[in-house]
């Protein structure tokens, strides 16, 4: 498999057993914690998902690498990721969907102006 993707960002295993979460990257970087625990944030990025895991002071991200797994085999981890309790968006996802709310506003605030304009001409 060729990806584009750093290795430190490249899912190699993700493990739940006895209620710890293990996630290891291909570069060997390993998050193990318990579920209860893990704080778990997502961002969504024009190829896919990237999900970050936080626990005691450590921190991992992997991106949805469409050729590491099915359809169906992500969207399975999906739902167990947002089946977790501290499941959320991470800070740049939320930075991300602010500047496309911003966006969105601004747009609406143009198309109105440039509509009175062309209407008291």
């Amino acid at each position: 498999m060729e990806n584009l993707y750093p290795q430190k960002m490249v899912l190699d295993e993700f493990i739940i057993k006895d209620g710890v979460l293990t996630v290891t990257t291909m570069k060997g970087n390993i998050l193990s914690a318990p579920i209860s625990e893990v704080e778990v944030g997502y961002t969504d990025t024009q190829d896919g998902m990237a999900y970050t895991f936080k626990y005691g002071g450590k921190k991992l991200t992997f991106i949805e690498v469409p050729e590491l797994l099915s359809d169906e085999e992500w969207e399975r981890l999906k739902k167990i990721v947002k089946s977790f309790p501290n499941y959320g968006l991470s800070s740049m996802g939320a930075i991300g969907k602010a500047f496309r709310i911003v966006g969105v506003i601004l747009l609406v605030i143009s198309t109105a102006i440039l509509l009175v304009i062309k209407c008291s001409s």
